[in-house]
């Protein structure tokens, strides 16, 4: 069973668009046909997930699982191997959705923000701008989205599985949960059935922190956040469009309070980056930030998809390399560091995304009155040629 994870077992994961895939990190491009147009009701009994754990079983990895496999031979440490010591599992056995102990849902893409890196499935305000300007926008972004999210549907999806008793998570990612009226009718509807049992995982861009949505939290068994920050200051307001930085640090001062009244409730946060073109020279401010504010820092190095103008891949390694050597990170033996200097010296130098980088950068900027010289980035855009 050296490939199995338990996640295949005891894990329902329903994206924006309601496809289902075995947790949030496979990527659509690594699914099998048979994991296409699943019901999500289905849980974990549809042919999809059967197919996986035969070959889990089998010492094989299966497709979609692909995206573990390689940071398990890169870096020695994968989301599976995590799951594998949180989790027991009878591997042998076929699972219910009685068994169900970790739900993942995005009930819809609304969010407030209209991050570089995000795409339209969500992001409402992305899918804003990509509807009005679909010329000026990288095909990363995505195409504009019109469809039934089925937030209904996913509701009482997530209400049926609570009510068996055995949840231990119910993880919601976005769009930002925090402003999405399908998430709050959840957890109501938890708080007034006395179905507080289990822990709430939310990755939130940290914008809507306020009192009475953290008033609710604290009645759950447990809170976890994970907090979408990709760089500070100026870095920040460029990336993440919509938010200012120090409008987020005065949010952190409230969670903050938070965490110090209810130290039982709330594990400590995790402040989140992806790491990127734009962000690559400013992982050590945002480091501090983190440390500094008693929070957890951990580092997606693989933007999706892996063609986004927005990698370090547009960045020549020359430069990469520069930033690295006066880094004080290097000295650092924490995993997300050495996967970040990993990553920045030895991912191979793209020219053409560097064209396209400058030529959407420049796109972006007009369409949105920034000013990509703000972030202070070693990578001059303006000598591409």
């Amino acid at each position: 069973m050296q490939t199995a994870c338990p996640l295949l077992w005891n894990h329902s994961f329903i994206s924006t668009t309601s496809q289902v895939r075995p947790c949030c990190r496979a990527k659509t491009q690594h699914l099998t046909p048979d994991w296409k147009n699943i019901n999500f009701t289905d849980g974990v009994n549809t042919h999809a997930h059967v197919s996986a754990r035969k070959e889990m079983r089998e010492g094989k990895w299966p497709s979609s699982c692909t995206i573990c496999k390689m940071h398990e031979k890169k870096f020695g440490h994968s989301a599976r191997l995590q799951y594998l010591e949180e989790y027991k599992i009878d591997y042998t056995k076929e699972p219910s959705n009685n068994d169900i102990q970790y739900i993942d849902v995005k009930f819809n893409n609304i969010c407030n923000l209209a991050c570089v890196m995000c795409n339209t499935d969500s992001s409402s305000e992305l899918n804003k701008l990509v509807k009005t300007h679909a010329e000026f926008c990288p095909t990363s972004m995505g195409s504009f989205v019109d469809i039934d999210w089925q937030e209904q549907k996913k509701l009482d999806w997530c209400k049926k599985i609570i009510s068996h008793g055995n949840l231990k998570i119910l993880k919601t990612t976005g769009g930002e949960p925090f402003a999405q009226k399908h998430f709050w009718d959840l957890i109501d509807w938890c708080v007034a059935n006395q179905f507080t049992y289990f822990k709430i995982h939310v990755t939130t861009n940290g914008t809507k922190f306020n009192r009475k949505f953290l008033d609710k939290l604290v009645k759950f068994k447990g809170v976890q956040l994970t907090i979408s920050c990709d760089g500070t200051q100026e870095v920040y307001d460029y990336i993440r469009f919509g938010s200012k930085w120090e409008k987020f640090k005065q949010n952190i001062v409230i969670l903050n309070e938070y965490i110090n009244m209810h130290p039982n409730i709330f594990s400590k946060p995790n402040l989140h980056c992806v790491l990127q073109a734009y962000n690559c020279h400013n992982i050590d401010n945002l480091y501090d930030y983190a440390k500094e504010q008693g929070l957890n820092f951990t580092l997606d190095c693989f933007i999706n998809p892996y063609n986004s103008v927005f990698s370090i891949e547009s960045i020549p390694k020359k430069i990469r390399k520069r930033i690295i050597s006066r880094s004080k990170l290097k000295h650092i033996q924490d995993y997300n560091i050495k996967k970040y200097i990993s990553t920045m010296l030895n991912t191979r130098y793209n020219k053409t995304l560097s064209y396209n980088l400058k030529k959407y950068t420049c796109n972006l900027d007009s369409i949105r009155n920034t000013n990509y010289a703000l972030i202070n980035s070693p990578f001059d855009l303006t000598k591409i040629d």
